[in-house]
């Protein structure tokens, strides 16, 4: 017999090591929706009819199945219903003859989206086109002794309840019969003998073998263990959500692409399947779907996400800074507003009530550097054709020696980018705030602030002197703050009169 399938499980450690999650080479598919593994349908209606004996023909073939390392899963009519039988290459009907019209329909929407079906004796009547058959699949009783050849081999018929195929079937015939025990269409099989009451384990072998011949060629799959892969699921959901409410917005708004439209699907298609088969205690194919619901959702989210960036790049920055930008994502914006971006500083600025003559919109973020403003430009409300912009950044570059050589070149970067997307508006550069004497870095403030008015002057736009308004002797003194680093109420109140006085002259008020 040959194995389409060869199963190892490594420990998520191991796989780490080898630097990918999963290897995998994808199964070939005809259909953008991906599928893994074999179902075995375990119909409610023909059980109650043939009791055990329907019992023990669901548990030999799933051991036959595992026993080849083939991925297999039992599941019901409601997860037929559920629509999760698409999620599979293949589905197995033992005997069931007792399915109903819409289990039917189903089955003939699966095989004309790509998957197949293999079926044994005794299946309702209604399968019996689907299957390349002729008439009813009990059509003739066949009473004298016969036998099928089989990979060289000779075997002999229990049942002798034979079929014939139509003209889309090809069958197996038995010696001078023109009915045949196997029918095969491009998307089935039908093996017409009562396979598993059989004395005959060759029977067994068809039966395996006829379902790898059924299933496109794959790799190695390496299963990882339902405990590793539940650790791994909560940020890929999350990554789904934020990806899922990005793309529904776009969609809404008619500006999704049929690129986002495509992904969104699949990865939807993956995320589901990973949890369906998660639930199913399937570890082969919860590997499979988590492989394949990385790799759409990876794709999905840069391409929906307003900073197009990777869900990974994002979460880096931290929770709170996440959370902010996509706050900012969902906010709408007053028109003619003054923009303030910063960080901590900026967004402690309580602007409704220190500037409460201007329209204001606060894209201060706790702990942010220059790089940050910058990965999250397209959420600095430049849409919303801001009278004024102000930018105050760096305070963190210097205290926690965050990309300091980098500092200056990507302030730059953010002021000649707000001048391209909002050349209508007033750009204002406002240096950094002096820091208490408690932070070794203060003394060097000054210097950074040399470094701004520099590109201030380059850029052709305005540069605000904060520093100067609160520094005394290098330091901020504590009069103006409890830590040394944010200014208390007295300071904004020195800042926001400047500020004001400011507008006033550059007439924007």
């Amino acid at each position: 017999m040959q194995n389409k399938f060869a199963l190892n499980h490594l420990s998520l450690t191991t796989l780490k090591f080898l630097g990918v999650l999963i290897l995998v080479s994808a199964f070939s598919l005809s259909i953008s929706a991906k599928r893994c593994g074999v179902a075995l349908l375990y119909n409610e209606k023909t059980a109650q009819v043939k009791g055990s004996a329907y019992e023990s023909m669901i548990n030999k073939a799933k051991s036959l199945l595992d026993d080849e390392f083939i991925p297999t899963v039992v599941i019901n009519d409601q997860d037929v219903e559920n629509g999760f039988l698409n999620y599979f290459e293949l589905v197995v009907l033992l005997s069931n003859n007792s399915l109903e019209q819409n289990q039917v329909k189903t089955l003939t929407d699966f095989i004309a989206s790509g998957g197949k079906i293999l079926a044994t004796y005794d299946t309702s009547p209604l399968l019996a086109s689907l299957l390349g058959l002729e008439i009813d699949v009990t059509n003739k009783e066949i009473t004298s002794d016969l036998t099928f050849l089989y990979s060289e081999n000779k075997i002999e018929s229990l049942k002798r309840t034979l079929v014939k195929p139509t003209l889309k079937g090809q069958g197996e015939n038995w010696q001078e019969n023109e009915f045949a025990a196997v029918v095969k269409t491009a998307n089935s099989t039908y093996i017409a003998e009562d396979v598993f009451n059989n004395p005959n384990h060759l029977w067994n072998s068809l039966f395996v073998d006829s379902i790898n011949e059924m299933l496109p060629p794959s790799d190695i799959i390496f299963a990882v263990p339902i405990s590793d892969i539940q650790n791994l699921v909560e940020p890929l959901e999350a990554s789904y959500k934020i990806s899922a409410q990005h793309y529904q917005k776009l969609a809404k708004d008619n500006l999704a692409t049929s690129e986002m439209s495509s992904l969104y699907q699949e990865a939807t298609h993956n995320i589901t399947a990973l949890n369906f088969f998660i639930q199913k205690e399937s570890s082969t194919q919860a590997t499979y779907f988590l492989s394949e619901a990385r790799t759409s959702i990876n794709n999905l989210f840069p391409l929906v996400h307003p900073t197009h960036k990777s869900y990974d790049e994002l979460m880096k920055r931290g929770d709170y800074w996440f959370g902010k930008v996509e706050k900012f994502a969902k906010e709408k914006l007053p028109e003619q507003a003054f923009i303030f971006i910063g960080d901590s500083i900026t967004e402690g600025y309580y602007l409704q009530g220190y500037l409460a003559k201007v329209k204001t919109i606060n894209r201060g973020i706790s702990a942010d550097i220059a790089s940050g403003v910058w990965d999250r430009r397209n959420l600095l409300a430049l849409e919303s054709n801001p009278k004024a912009v102000l930018v105050m950044i760096g305070t963190n570059n210097l205290l926690y020696n965050a990309e300091r050589s980098e500092y200056h070149s990507q302030v730059e970067k953010i002021i000649k980018y707000i001048k391209a997307e909002a050349p209508q508006a007033k750009l204002y550069l406002q240096s950094i705030l002096p820091l208490g004497k408690e932070h070794e870095i203060a003394p060097k403030v000054a210097e950074y602030n040399e470094g701004l008015k520099k590109i201030a002057s380059q850029e052709g736009v305005s540069y605000l002197d904060i520093y100067s308004l609160m520094v005394e002797n290098g330091f901020m003194p504590k009069s103006l703050s409890l830590d040394g680093i944010h200014p208390n109420g007295p300071a904004y109140e020195i800042w926001s009169n400047f500020l004001l006085k400011q507008f006033s002259q550059d007439g924007l008020i």
